[in-house]
């Protein structure tokens, strides 16, 4: 009997059909760039800031940008003298990466991979970032542990608020896409980290999202 689609199948077939809409949105481009901007890229651009202003870019340091999508995140890290790896589940989000650290000149600097992390032999990296990834995800405590197993000193990872009204039109115009999304209360990440040791900080003020930041 053939397996049931996942939604897992659901995620990846809206990246692989809708990579150059996807980013072209993140950047603010695009047939619907001035209602994003308005609308999502505010909190997008408050997540972005405390992001990069957090990692602690020494030139050596390794990044693992799991779910990197078109590489925004870690080409700029690259940029500041990181050494990058890039998973992405979407081969076409891949490719744009590669392009875009082509563009800026780092790609000496990255390497790319399309795949599962779950699923992948990868080194530990002393930061590691999921920014966007728990949204499609429908079980995090999995991906959560293999996220930590792979961090030598931080990881920074983002997790959409549950009941903003930008969270309700985010999940009507990827309903359309036939794409499924995930809303976290602040009490269930709490309770996902609770066990943990160092420092998992929930940063709680970024307006769509918070931001699980733990360092060891």
């Amino acid at each position: 009997m053939p397996k049931a689609p996942s939604a897992n199948d659901a995620v990846r077939r809206y990246f692989e059909r809708r990579s150059r809409e996807f980013d072209s949105i993140h950047q603010g481009k695009g047939p619907f760039g001035g209602l994003v901007d308005r609308v999502f890229r505010a909190g997008m651009l408050e997540r972005q800031a405390y992001v990069l202003g957090s990692v602690r870019a020494q030139p050596g340091a390794t990044l693992l940008d799991v779910g990197c999508g078109g590489g925004k995140y870690a080409v700029e890290l690259a940029g500041r003298g990181m050494s990058v790896t890039g998973i992405d589940f979407a081969a076409p989000m891949i490719e744009i990466a590669r392009q875009r650290a082509r563009a800026a000149a780092v790609e000496t600097s990255c390497r790319w991979i399309a795949g599962d992390v779950m699923a992948l032999d990868v080194p530990a990296a002393d930061t590691v970032l999921a920014i966007g990834v728990f949204d499609y995800v429908d079980e995090p405590g999995p991906l959560l542990a293999r996220l930590r197993e792979l961090t030598r000193f931080e990881l920074i990872a983002s997790f959409p608020k549950a009941g903003t009204w930008q969270g309700g039109l985010r999940r009507a115009w990827l309903r359309l896409r036939r794409c499924p999304v995930r809303y976290y209360a602040a009490a269930e990440l709490r309770a996902l980290v609770a066990s943990w040791d160092g420092h998992p900080e929930i940063v709680e003020n970024i307006r769509a999202d918070f931001l699980l930041h733990w360092r060891r």
